[in-house]
């Protein structure tokens, strides 16, 4: 079993490495510079680490989730 519970936000590469390359290109380019226009709290770093929560979800409970749509969930959450 992947351990992703580490807390720190270094594990997003670690979490997002089954997401599809094209996929978490475009949300990068395109949907996290959206979260500059947020508040802190809902900032670029709120959303990896609900990225990397997600996925420790997914794990922990053994759901055997899509990782692409646990990731494109997660990324867009706050958008707008």
């Amino acid at each position: 079993m992947k351990n992703f519970a580490d807390t720190s936000i270094k594990n997003y590469e670690a979490c997002t490495k089954d997401v599809n390359p094209q996929l978490k290109k475009y949300i990068e380019e395109n949907i996290f510079p959206e979260y500059s226009k947020n508040d802190q709290g809902h900032g670029i770093l709120h959303i990896l680490e609900v990225i990397r929560r997600s996925f420790v979800l997914n794990n922990e409970l053994n759901l055997e989730l899509n990782p692409n749509m646990i990731y494109a969930i997660a990324a867009s959450h706050d958008v707008g």
